[in-house]
């Protein structure tokens, strides 16, 4: 197993580098055709005789829904090595079963970025640190004729749509993917 080594002086060259290997998972063969996979499942068939599919077809939350909880079924937090901050690329996630933050939200913005969905990482520094310490993922669901972004956070045993609260926050950032 190869281990790169990055030297990042600051937030933005640290999310250059996790917004690189987002954007290199969601073209990643194998990445893809998992994700496929979690998307195209069988459930059946319909009164007419149709495949019946688990995630309906053209339904936006169910689909993103759908990768984030599979992801949530498939890998566990685990922090990085002691005073090493990693990143892995998805398919590395995938394979260990483990992750950390921002492990969890290449993972994630890779996978609807594959599945044809638009993206931005979420960087907030809590209250508690002098240092920007969490990341996640914000997607964009087309809502009728506008979108809403749903924020995506793998990092925790919370539901689609959960997010640190405001009162924990001392600051946050948004990057677009």
């Amino acid at each position: 197993m190869k281990m790169t080594i990055h030297h990042v002086s600051n937030l933005d060259d640290r999310m250059r580098h996790i917004i690189g290997m987002a954007q290199k998972g969601r073209t990643d063969p194998k990445f893809r055709r998992y994700i496929a996979s979690v998307l195209s499942r069988k459930c059946g068939k319909t009164f007419s005789g149709d495949t019946k599919w688990c995630v309906p077809e053209r339904d936006s939350m169910a689909e993103v829904r759908a990768i984030f909880e599979d992801f949530q079924r498939r890998a566990r937090y685990t922090r990085d090595i002691d005073n090493v901050d990693t990143y892995q690329a998805p398919m590395r996630t995938l394979e260990l079963g483990v992750s950390d933050c921002d492990d969890a939200s290449i993972y994630l913005a890779a996978a609807l970025l594959a599945a044809g969905y638009k993206v931005k990482f979420r960087v907030i520094r809590t209250k508690d640190s002098s240092d920007w310490n969490h990341i996640y993922v914000l997607a964009e669901i087309p809502d009728g004729k506008s979108t809403r972004w749903i924020p995506l956070d793998a990092s925790v045993r919370k539901p689609i749509g959960w997010e640190a609260p405001a009162s924990m926050i001392a600051a946050k950032r948004d990057f677009p993917v």
